[in-house]
């Protein structure tokens, strides 16, 4: 996730556990993009988390 969104800290990720659309309008403010923007990227990067998951554990 830090490749992706370099000025992304730890206290935000905590954020993003708990409320999602603050967390997303965080990140867009941070890495100028818009709420939109930012949970597509986040939608992005949970569906490649997903199939990496799945390619190293095929039993799920």
């Amino acid at each position: 996730m830090k490749a992706r969104f370099p000025h992304l800290d730890d206290s935000t990720v905590e954020i993003g556990k708990h409320d999602r659309a603050r967390f997303e309008a965080h990140l867009a403010k941070l890495h100028n993009l818009s709420v939109n923007e930012a949970r597509e990227e986040i939608d992005d990067l949970l569906y490649i988390e997903t199939l990496n998951r799945e390619i190293s554990d095929p039993g799920i």
